[in-house]
C-alpha cells in the first residue's frame, strides 16, 4: 500500500479546475509525503499537549511544500490530508479526504491561513451545503497541520519508502515527482517524555477554541471565524477529532 496521496497528487494534476482552489494545489506534484499510519497515537493527549505549545510559535515547515496525511478508522474513508505551503512567515493549508472507494477524493473541504500567534484563518468550501457540521471541516485541518507539526518537531523516527516501480507509469505521466515518501513512527513514551519534560499536564480545565461563525465579507466570500480561546493553555488542550462525512470530487 502507498499513500493515498499519490493518487491525489496524480488527480489534482490532470482534473484540478475540479477542485475548488485547484489551481493552488497544482505544485502538491512535487511535495514530500509524510504519513502517520496510527491514527490512535496522532490523536493521543500527548500530541494535543505538544501541538499546544507549538501553535503559539512561529510555525515552520520541513520543506516549502508537504502533505501530512492521516490514516482514518472510518469504513468509509481512507485518510485525511493536508497539503501545507510555506510562503514567507505564513503557513498555507488545503483539507482533503481520500474515500475507500475506487481511489476517489472529496473536493477540497477547507483552506487555512495559519498566522502563528494561536489562531488560524479558516475558509470552508463555499459550495458545501451550509449546515453546522461543515463548520467541523475548520477544526480538522487545523488540528492535521498543528498535531503534525508537534510530531515532527520531536524528531520521530522516520523510514523512507518507495512507491513500487509497477505503480510509477501514471504517476510520472501526470507529472508526479518524487517517489520516496517518509513513514512517520509515533513513539509514545518520547511523546510523554517531551510533555514531562515541560511540564506538561493532562488536568483540566484545557485551552481549547470556542465554536466559531460563518462571516460574510464585502465581495460576498463566505469565511468561518474563530470566536475566541477558552480555558489555560497551563493545563494543556483540546483538538477535537471528527469524522469527515462529504461528497466526492474526483
Amino acid at each position: 500500500m502507498i499513500p493515498a496521496a499519490y493518487v491525489l497528487k496524480r488527480k489534482i494534476a490532470e482534473y484540478w479546475p475540479r477542485f475548488w482552489n485547484g489551481e493552488k494545489l497544482r505544485t502538491m506534484a512535487a511535495a514530500p509525503i509524510y504519513y502517520f499510519p496510527d491514527h490512535g497515537r496522532f490523536n493521543s493527549g500527548d500530541v494535543e499537549i505538544l501541538a499546544k505549545r507549538l501553535i503559539f510559535a512561529p510555525l515552520r515547515l520541513p520543506h516549502d511544500a508537504v502533505v501530512f496525511e492521516v490514516i482514518d478508522p472510518h469504513p468509509a474513508f481512507k485518510s485525511a490530508l493536508a497539503f501545507c505551503i510555506q510562503i514567507e512567515h505564513q503557513l498555507e493549508a488545503y483539507l482533503v479526504v481520500a474515500c475507500r472507494d475506487a481511489n476517489r477524493f472529496t473536493d477540497v473541504l477547507a483552506h487555512a491561513c495559519f498566522r502563528g500567534d494561536g489562531f488560524a484563518d479558516v475558509e470552508i468550501n463555499p459550495f458545501l451545503p451550509n449546515e453546522p457540521t461543515t463548520l467541523k471541516y475548520a477544526e480538522v485541518l487545523t488540528a492535521l497541520v498543528w498535531r503534525g507539526l508537534a510530531i515532527l518537531s520531536q524528531a520521530p523516527t522516520m523510514s523512507d519508502e518507495k512507491v513500487p516501480l509497477t505503480r510509477r507509469p501514471k504517476l510520472v505521466r501526470a507529472g508526479v515527482t518524487g517517489f520516496t515518501w517518509h513513514l512517520v513512527d509515533i513513539n509514545p513514551d518520547r511523546m510523554r517524555a517531551a510533555v514531562q519534560s515541560t511540564g506538561g499536564t493532562h488536568a483540566s480545565p484545557r485551552w481549547h477554541i470556542r465554536r466559531g461563525h460563518w462571516r460574510t465579507l464585502s465581495n460576498g466570500r463566505r469565511v468561518f471565524v474563530r470566536a475566541c480561546e477558552i480555558g489555560d493553555p497551563s493545563k494543556g488542550a483540546v483538538f477535537k477529532d471528527y469524522r469527515i462525512t462529504m461528497g466526492e470530487a474526483a
